[in-house]
């Protein structure tokens, strides 16, 4: 079977992108290619693939993966005070965690959302 290959400058001519863009993606792994030497090759069927997935995720809306401590707040309904003595006693613990600057934010996933729900639950009913 015989494979076709595109240059990074064909991708960026199709998708009408910068070559920068389509590098930077292939550096990452977003888009599937190949380095041979110091050139980057992008398989053709890899790129309708990467375009297709591309398409079914517009169709579902984002829902954030994150959320930051004010968010928590106001979808948990828990006080700040509580969440962080909860943090600091070892209850529970933020599953994704971000430093900016000097300063530690603590992020929260969805799980983490449901896992403090369920605590606030089982503290009330103590």
């Amino acid at each position: 079977m015989d494979r076709e290959f595109l240059t990074p400058e064909a991708v960026t001519k199709r998708l009408k992108i910068s070559r920068r863009t389509v590098l930077e993606w292939l550096r990452r792994g977003k888009l599937p290619g190949q380095k041979i030497g110091s050139q980057w090759r992008v398989d053709a069927a890899g790129l309708e693939a990467f375009l297709n997935e591309d398409k079914q995720q517009e169709a579902v809306p984002d829902k954030p993966s994150e959320f930051g401590t004010v968010d928590v707040l106001r979808l948990t309904g828990i006080n700040r005070k509580t969440l962080h003595y909860w943090v600091q006693e070892g209850v529970i613990t933020p599953s994704i965690l971000g430093t900016y600057g000097g300063h530690r934010h603590r992020l929260w996933s969805f799980g983490d959302l449901a896992a403090l729900r369920v605590t606030q639950t089982v503290t009330m009913e103590l």
